[in-house]
């Protein structure tokens, strides 16, 4: 079976979750760096189910948009990175929903190459020392619950959620 292939553009952004989802995996897969002109004529070829990407081509007609659900399916292809049971896919799951509500957070506040001040230095400020700590807190509260446990050595460390 030839490689899924992941197009986004080349920035580390919507499309690095999986990046590292599919690299940490071991699925095969080769990557699609996208610029203002290519992304036109892939937009407009229909390929993207939303007219957005990431996506992720994985052969047999088979293409997954949105970040999250590219990382579920690289869970249910890949043996394991999913969880083992449904109680570890359920926290994959919540996980990945935990970085869109990030990642939405963040991209209401935060500079980026095209929008350099969305707020201003103090609303930043200010987002960091209260936001921030405020969501940290789910986050600590989460992994109270359902610590991490490291299941390989540092040569191919991953951290496997047990319940």
């Amino acid at each position: 079976m030839s490689p899924a292939i992941l197009t986004y553009f080349g920035v580390m952004n919507k499309g690095f979750g999986p990046l590292m989802c599919l690299e940490n995996h071991g699925m095969e897969w080769e990557g699609k760096s996208l610029t203002e002109e290519t992304w036109e004529e892939v937009r407009k070829s229909g390929v993207c189910p939303f007219g957005q990407i990431p996506i992720l081509e994985c052969g047999e007609g088979v293409v997954v948009a949105q970040s999250a659900a590219i990382m579920q399916y690289v869970g249910r292809k890949v043996a394991g990175a999913g969880g083992a049971c449904e109680k570890e896919a359920s926290v994959s799951d919540m996980l990945i929903g935990l970085s869109e509500d990030f990642w939405n957070l963040l991209s209401k506040t935060q500079p980026t190459i095209l929008v350099p001040k969305k707020v201003s230095l103090e609303e930043n400020a200010a987002f960091w020392a209260t936001t921030i700590p405020e969501k940290l807190a789910y986050v600590e509260f989460f992994l109270f619950f359902f610590p991490p446990v490291i299941t390989q050595t540092l040569s191919g460390e991953q951290i496997k959620f047990v319940i």
